[in-house]
């Protein structure tokens, strides 16, 4: 029951309308394909059996509210995006049941930013044309399941800001020939496996703030033609990047030695290189010079010396009338303007 509406959204939910004339709804041929109520500020304790009868409802988005849910999935055959994204729904769902007749068709579910604790249920695999999970900002414990690897038509999978231990499965990169995002941050997961090396289409990968301490494989970076952000803050382990793709590449608080690699300047899409708090030293290599697309380079509490080669971007920008937005970081080193 919802016990407040303060935007009065439901108030045209009246059994004398068409539901086609609710708040928030949208139907498609006269019946109901799509339901929205996303921050509407309703509170309260919601039944997902009022919508089984919609079997044309191929969208239900209640995110940005306080509700509690009786029944986390619908039996809807035709639904394909669920969003329940940061409400008040609380407790373990490791013990969930979702039959494959349920959620055949469903493409995105996001649970984010609730309070869900327990296990990631494996059931959710039964999904098989899911192309997104989010179950990010969340209370989800014990390993990554092996069975996410039995997606195939994944393309984004956010299990950040959880409290998920052990290794990343050997299995995810199963679901690599179609996954694009991978976002696994703020857990405590271990090893990369060399798997992901099959995930050619990958864009964005953020592991930072875990407790991986092995390697970073080679073998995978070199596969990664389409990388375009890396965000491996938080852990201890030495790199080498050869991507040309990357638009970002944030590796703060590792424990990375040595001197700035110069394929970094191979980099050519790169805006943003945040390198601060490892224990780099030598030169400033002048070849990030030729990065004519940075705009922030961080690489403060480091042990550098030398020039900062910017120079070189900025006449070009200057004489193409470009605006200039440079921001170097790099303070508590041994480095001169030229």
């Amino acid at each position: 029951m919802i016990q407040d509406d303060p935007n009065s959204i439901l108030s045209t939910w009246t059994p004398r309308k068409c539901p086609c004339q609710f708040s928030g709804v949208t139907c498609l041929a006269g019946r109901v394909s799509e339901t929205n109520l996303s921050g509407s500020g309703l509170s309260g304790t919601v039944s997902f059996n009022a919508f089984t009868s919609l079997n044309a409802l191929s969208v239900l988005k209640l995110s940005e509210n306080i509700l509690l849910t009786e029944d986390l999935f619908l039996g809807t055959k035709k639904l394909q995006t669920l969003d329940l994204s940061y409400n008040n729904i609380t407790g373990s769902i490791s013990g969930l049941t979702i039959p494959l007749s349920s959620c055949g068709s469903w493409s995105s579910i996001d649970l984010s930013g609730n309070g869900i604790s327990g296990f990631v249920p494996v059931p959710l695999t039964n999904c098989t044309k899911l192309k997104s999970l989010n179950l990010s900002h969340n209370n989800f414990d014990g390993q990554i399941p092996k069975s996410l690897g039995e997606l195939k038509t994944l393309q984004s999978l956010d299990l950040s800001h959880n409290r998920l231990t052990g290794w990343i499965p050997l299995e995810i990169g199963e679901a690599c020939g179609s996954l694009q995002n991978l976002w696994i941050s703020y857990n405590g997961t271990g090893v990369i496996p060399d798997s992901l090396s099959a995930c050619s289409w990958i864009q964005t990968l953020d592991l930072s703030n875990n407790n991986i301490s092995s390697p970073f494989p080679d073998k995978i970076l070199r596969s990664f033609g389409s990388l375009q952000i890396l965000l491996l803050s938080e852990n201890s382990y030495p790199v080498c990047f050869r991507q040309r793709s990357l638009i970002e590449l944030s590796i703060p608080d590792n424990l990375v030695t040595g001197e700035i690699t110069m394929t970094i300047s191979q980099c050519f899409e790169l805006g943003t290189i945040d390198l601060s708090r490892n224990y780099l030293n030598g030169s400033m290599p002048p070849e990030i010079g030729n990065l004519q697309k940075l705009e922030r380079f961080i690489a403060w509490y480091n042990n550098l010396a030398g020039t900062i080669p910017p120079e070189k971007i900025i006449e070009e920008k200057m004489s193409r009338k470009e605006e200039i937005s440079y921001l170097f970081i790099v303070e508590h080193h041994r480095l001169s303007q030229p």
